[in-house]
């Protein structure tokens, strides 16, 4: 390494550093929110009808962990009643740079993954939708996208509800709702 080289690693070095250590405190900071479902969870699955009444469809476990020190928390679900039903495993972080959370999910159905993003609203929830990725669902001959919307307002206990939008997401409609209670 020439002295030119290294003299200008080391100016800007600080920099790096400073710049490395805030962007790691910024993420973990936005997934700390998010450690609130680490832990085991026994979990509801409720379908909207076309009577417009939600009907338990399913029960399972869902684990959820903390990863990569910290920076992710993910978790997949087990023990799916009915035998055959679903099963999801999810991926949570967020990202620094467009200053936004970002979901992966992936069904043991079809196995499509669906990206998701999205940022807490106003009432402090997590709400993410997979419009922007355009990881849509093939529906007819239409498609699909998908909003969830993390509510945790009781203690142990944390709701996700899914709705749908055939129409990029000017119009919504309750599709699921997922009912997380600590075990």
């Amino acid at each position: 390494m020439t002295l030119r080289k290294l003299f200008k690693l080391l100016l800007i070095l600080p920099f790096i550093i400073i710049y490395n250590a805030h962007g790691q405190s910024v993420v973990h900071e936005r997934v700390d929110a998010l450690n609130l479902m680490v832990g085991d969870w026994n979990v509801e699955q409720f379908t909207y009808a076309a009577n417009g009444e939600w009907q338990k469809t399913s029960t399972s476990k869902m684990n959820m962990v903390s990863g990569l020190s910290g920076v992710m928390v993910s978790g997949e679900s087990r023990d799916m009643m009915p035998k055959g039903a679903m099963h999801l495993e999810l991926t949570l972080t967020y990202d620094q740079f467009r200053r936004t959370y970002r979901m992966s999910v992936i069904d043991s159905i079809y196995g499509l993954m669906d990206i998701y993003e999205g940022n807490m609203n106003s009432d402090g929830h997590l709400v993410m939708t997979n419009i922007k990725s355009d990881t849509h669902f093939p529906y007819e001959n239409d498609i699909m996208h998908f909003r969830f919307t993390f509510n945790d307002d009781e203690a142990d206990k944390i709701t996700f509800s899914i709705k749908q939008t055939s129409t990029r997401g000017e119009t919504w409609a309750p599709m699921l709702n997922y009912v997380m209670t600590k075990l």
